[in-house]
């Protein structure tokens, strides 16, 4: 009996001691784990990576959810451990067990306190990074979408602005011009969304994004390609405004061709007015002409100063000089010049030869002018030295002859302006007129019309002369005849007086009457000279005028004698 006591007692001791063991061991095996996880959840070096992180939360969860409860359960059943072998030291009468320092409960409460802050530390680290990584990840496809938009807009740009497509004429240039200015209206819209590209790198690379270097060779490149485009484009519009200048000198060029050949045949025609207004009107619309081609000197002038300018930046090595197909040529431009400017030239000249035409054609149209205006005078002047009418009596005759020496002082008042006409037309035959046989018969016409106009004048003088000298003796004679009436009324008188007295006074008054007939010999003898004045034709018509006048005052003398004695 004392013996099963004993060894129930050595058991007792024995179980005790193993329960103090694996208290010891349980204390150690767990505080070791919670050690060593507490240093895991403290490394918050956590991965730079969407995939890393999940892989950490997993990890985590598998933690929380299937490593972390068996400890839990290991933590509490330690106490329950711990009491058990408290109970079973006092029922063995045993001193009460202590565990040695650093295993005891504690211990692993304190431990275990500084797990779950680690725990909560990590929890809320990895959710964090959980949220930073998502956004990240977030940034970093809208970066790529961007990049890759970016990339494929500014390829077809650069494709846009390297082909240059510009045509073979101005319009054509226009249009290119048009296309490309709204090419470079997309970039300055689209800068802003390049620069969009490069602030998402900027912030994925701030953010250590974990393919930073991936997306900054991206962002690179896209910059890259912007600053291309910028290089093309630049260099496509210097390549346009060369070829916009130079095709627009051409298109004005061609312009002032077009111009030149509209107003030739304006220049070249040979048409002359038939009258002095339409000479007139032909030279002053000519003119205005002229000034329009004059004014054209500084179009030329301008235009071939614009297409020199591009003369001179024609390489002088053969290359394109960076301008491609539209390389300036400067053989051409100066072909195109010299072209211009003898086109020009040949206007002008015939322009000049067409002045003179025309001013000639005037010339000949004022001479025509003055011409018939004295052919008009001459033709009034011989209408009126062509009278028939040279007075019915004296007075109608003198007023005639006045009247016809007025007309002499016309026609010598206007010989100086008819000299003047012929003058001016020999003077255009002697300076090469064209139309030099014309104005010389019209000269001899003119002459001949005035020298028979002349001709006229003096035979209608001598006519009124005649007709005023007939008209005169006429008077004169008429004068006489009435004088000879009241001579004969005296002298055929039957009274002799009645008586001494009365006889005497006759006698006396006979005596005067004798002496008045002899006085008046010296008129009969007048009108005998006026007779002999008279024209041929006019004697004729006179001389029984002439035969009476001298017979009846040779009857008077004879009837005056007779009365005498």
């Amino acid at each position: 009996v004392g013996g099963r006591r004993i060894g129930k007692l050595v058991g007792k001791l024995m179980e005790n001691e193993k329960l103090k063991n694996d208290f010891e061991a349980l204390v150690s095996n767990l505080l070791e784990w919670i050690r060593s996880s507490t240093v895991r959840l403290s490394d918050l070096n956590l991965p730079n990576s969407l995939q890393g992180i999940q892989d950490e939360v997993a990890a985590f969860t598998i933690y929380r959810t299937q490593e972390k409860p068996p400890k839990y359960t290991e933590k509490g059943n330690l106490e329950v451990l711990l009491y058990q072998l408290h109970m079973k030291l006092i029922e063995s009468r045993q001193k009460p067990y202590s565990p040695p320092d650093g295993k005891t409960v504690h211990d692993v409460n304190t431990a275990w306190i500084k797990l779950e802050k680690a725990e909560h530390v990590r929890e809320e680290a990895l959710r964090e990074e959980l949220i930073r990584q998502q956004k990240l990840e977030q940034l970093a496809a809208r970066f790529l979408r961007k990049a890759d938009l970016r990339e494929v807009w500014l390829e077809d740009n650069q494709r846009l602005v390297s082909v240059d497509d510009f045509g073979d004429d101005l319009p054509a240039v226009e249009a290119a011009l048009k296309k490309h200015e709204a090419v470079c209206t997309d970039m300055k819209a689209y800068e802003e969304r390049v620069a969009a590209v490069k602030q998402l790198a900027e912030e994925l690379v701030k953010e250590n994004y974990h393919d930073k270097d991936e997306v900054k060779k991206r962002s690179d490149k896209v910059q890259q390609d912007w600053s291309e485009l910028l290089e093309l484009a630049d260099s496509q519009r210097q390549r346009l405004d060369v070829a916009m200048g130079l095709y627009s000198a051409f298109h004005e060029m061609n312009s002032i061709f077009d111009w030149i050949d509209e107003v030739k045949p304006k220049v070249n025609d040979d048409e002359v007015a038939k009258h002095l207004t339409g000479a007139q009107d032909m030279l002053q619309k000519h003119k205005l002409l002229e000034g329009d081609i004059a004014a054209q000197a500084d179009r030329i002038k301008n235009v071939n100063a614009q297409a020199q300018k591009y003369a001179d930046m024609a390489p002088a090595d053969g290359t394109d000089g960076g301008y491609g197909v539209f390389a300036p040529d400067k053989e051409i431009i100066q072909g195109r010049q010299q072209e211009l400017g003898d086109e020009y030239d040949a206007l002008v000249r015939e322009a000049a030869e067409r002045r003179t035409l025309l001013e000639r054609s005037l010339e000949l149209q004022q001479f025509m002018r003055d011409a018939e205006q004295q052919d008009s005078w001459i033709r009034d002047g011989v209408r009126v030295v062509t009278s028939e009418d040279y007075g019915h009596d004296l007075r109608s005759a003198i007023h005639l002859q006045e009247k016809h020496k007025a007309h002499e002082a016309e026609l010598v008042g206007q010989r100086p302006r008819f000299r003047v006409v012929c003058d001016s037309g020999n003077d255009l035959v002697e300076r090469g007129h064209y139309a030099g046989d014309v104005i010389t018969g019209r000269v001899r016409q003119l002459e001949n019309n005035w020298c028979e106009l002349e001709a006229q004048s003096e035979q209608r003088k001598k006519r009124l002369n005649e007709s005023v000298a007939l008209q005169q003796y006429l008077a004169d004679v008429n004068e006489a005849s009435s004088w000879l009436d009241d001579m004969e009324q005296l002298v055929s008188s039957e009274d002799y007086g009645r008586d001494e007295a009365s006889a005497e006074a006759l006698f006396k008054n006979h005596q005067a009457v004798q002496e008045d007939l002899q006085a008046y010999r010296s008129t009969i003898t007048s009108l005998e000279e006026q007779f002999e004045q008279l024209s041929p034709q006019d004697k004729t018509q006179a001389v029984e005028l002439q035969t009476s006048v001298n017979k009846r005052y040779r009857h008077l003398l004879e009837l005056a004698r007779e009365r005498a004695r």
